[in-house]
């Protein structure tokens, strides 16, 4: 045994009832913010489930992604050139509790996160298109496969608590996604040779 209780335990003992309810409570939110989160995600996908594919991970990996109809199955294998998404849509992500996974939205690869993949063409994305605004470029980083990325700014327990707000504050991104996609997707197809033999641009 090595845990020694000091007063902070003593605390939480004296208060164990209402530590209990808090956690009971704290649990619920997270299940209702999983449930809240691929419901409005779902209902996006619906409004523009002709030009896009979706991807729901939210209660399982916390992710929910796009995949452009235009460029899925990627040069005939089963992935997506390129992928519209929101990562982290978790209470402690939400609120900037937890600084090192706050909530995000990204241009992701699934195409080139694959190591066996030996090509080029997300490269020259970046020179074809600018990032969506206010997105960085983040050229496989944290991990292979990353293109751009936006940290969402955090939203108050007062905001999360409001349906409208909170459903605001998760597809807002997806939207300006979608947009930066929409106007750019000439463009990419075009680069691309999207339709013809695909090419890597130069």
């Amino acid at each position: 045994m090595t845990t020694k209780l000091d007063a902070s335990h003593r605390c939480v003992l004296e208060n164990w009832e209402s530590v209990t309810q808090m956690k009971d409570c704290a649990a619920q939110v997270d299940r209702y913010l999983k449930e809240f989160a691929s419901k409005v995600c779902g209902a996006f996908h619906a409004k523009h489930q002709g030009k896009f594919d979706c991807e729901d991970k939210v209660e399982k990996s916390g992710y929910f992604q796009l995949h452009p109809i235009s460029l899925t199955k990627w040069k005939k294998t089963e992935w997506a050139l390129l992928s519209l998404g929101i990562e982290y849509p978790r209470v402690e992500s939400i609120l900037h509790i937890d600084s090192e996974r706050p909530f995000l939205a990204y241009v992701f690869s699934q195409y080139r996160a694959f190591n066996t993949v030996n090509d080029s063409s997300t490269d020259q994305l970046i020179s074809i298109v600018p990032p969506p605004p206010d997105f960085g470029t983040t050229l496989d980083n944290p991990e292979r496969g990353c293109l751009f990325q936006k940290v969402i700014p955090a939203i108050t327990p007062a905001d999360f608590c409001d349906p409208k707000k909170l459903e605001k504050h998760l597809v807002d991104p997806l939207t300006e996604l979608v947009a930066w996609f929409t106007t750019n997707e000439e463009t990419i197809l075009k680069a691309f040779s999207v339709g013809g033999q695909e090419k890597i641009p130069h």
